[in-house]
């Protein structure tokens, strides 16, 4: 059953290449009391919308894969893909730092996988409500990726798979009620496209803002 899905990241399918390679990765990997033993991947094709028109076209039957953290629960919200197709996870910071773990391609023929942490990112300990984790995307070039809290985000140059150790923050302010979503728009220009939940709001917003380093 479908519990708390919490981001959706495009990227390229599991396995070997085909010819079009793109697939949505949806996480249901949210945890707000820590008290899940494993968390849930989907994986689909990526519909094409020419073909649905003005209609709801049924996609392809989804991929599932049960994430089991080495470390015990953690809540989470920001889910990104990479170039390669490694799924990566970074929880939201409550109560302890901020983990990223990876879940290889190969990983979707099993049924469950256990998962240990990669690395601990530098963003300030969540003291605050502001600084929890809510969003993340990979740069289609896959050379940067950025993280969003609430009232920030955080961009890190990816090489080899490695993140730097120390992110270049921009900050937001409260551009948004309840910043949830983010994914970029324009890299070179480090333009940002967000999604927002409605909060205490009318309704949710999209904004875009670029990003000024601090």
């Amino acid at each position: 059953a479908m519990l708390d899905w919490e981001d959706l990241a495009l990227g390229r399918c599991p396995g070997p290449a085909r010819p079009d390679p793109a697939c949505l990765y949806i996480g249901d990997i949210g945890d707000n009391a820590g008290r899940r033993t494993f968390v849930t991947l989907y994986v689909v094709r990526e519909p094409d919308p020419a073909t649905a028109g003005d209609t709801t076209a049924a996609t392809e039957p989804a991929r599932s894969l049960r994430i089991r953290y080495a470390d015990g629960p953690h809540d989470a919200e920001a889910l990104v893909v990479d170039v390669a197709g490694t799924v990566g996870i970074i929880t939201k910071g409550r109560g302890g730092p901020i983990l990223r773990y990876e879940v290889r391609t190969g990983a979707f023929g099993r049924d469950l996988v256990t998962v240990q942490p990669v690395d601990t990112l530098a963003i300030a300990a969540p003291l605050a409500l502001g600084r929890w984790v809510t969003g993340a995307a990979i740069a289609p070039s896959g050379t940067l990726a950025v993280v969003r809290t609430y009232t920030d985000l955080y961009l890190y140059a990816v090489e080899g798979g490695r993140w730097t150790r120390e992110p270049v923050r921009c900050h937001l302010g409260l551009v948004e009620p309840q910043g949830e979503g983010v994914d970029f728009l324009d890299e070179p220009t480090r333009t940002f496209v967000l999604t927002s939940e409605r909060g205490f709001a009318a309704e949710g917003v999209i904004t875009t803002v670029r990003c000024a380093p601090l």
